[in-house]
């Protein structure tokens, strides 16, 4: 069973999924974030774009495979956002 923050983060991945295999072409998306009710919703949405970008559903097309890149700033070098 899954709990509310992977049930969140595996149903973005889902629909992105989709749109991305829609033919002939791939279906343009935008994603436009809660405010939600959860306490957690800052580090939920982030856990999900961030998978997102992972598995190759948002982000550049042409990806290089084994990229080591993480859209969250704590992470970076100079520790800003991107």
């Amino acid at each position: 069973m899954f709990t509310f923050h992977q049930g969140i983060i595996a149903r973005d991945e889902l629909v992105f999924e989709m749109l991305r295999r829609h033919q002939p072409m791939p279906i343009p998306v935008v994603m436009v974030t809660s405010g939600g009710y959860h306490t957690d919703s800052a580090s939920i949405i982030a856990a999900s774009i961030q998978n997102l970008w992972d598995k190759g559903l948002i982000g550049p097309q042409n990806k290089p495979q084994g990229e080591d890149f993480c859209l969250r700033p704590e992470q970076t070098e100079t520790g800003e956002g991107i």
